[in-house]
């Protein structure tokens, strides 16, 4: 396997990880929005606790990283 080879296919791998993590955190995302998860306790009145609304900035924050790792070597469109 030529240095080249081994270059392409850790780029491979890195942009699967980069997908199944995008993924995996989507799926949390979508879980916290619906409410199945919380962090904390909500107070009255309150639709979503404080910690609830920071980690999903975090998850989405993370989830928009990703996406910009993966259009950046995405094939161009046709």
């Amino acid at each position: 396997m030529t240095e080249e080879d081994r270059v392409q296919r850790s780029i491979a791998e890195h942009i699967l990880w980069c997908r199944e993590k995008r993924d995996e955190l989507a799926k949390e995302l979508a879980r916290y929005r619906s409410g199945e998860l919380s962090i904390g306790e909500r107070q009255i009145g309150e639709s979503m606790t404080q910690g609830t609304k920071t980690h999903i900035m975090y998850l989405q924050r993370n989830i928009d990283q990703l996406d910009r790792v993966l259009a950046a070597y995405s094939p161009p469109h046709a």
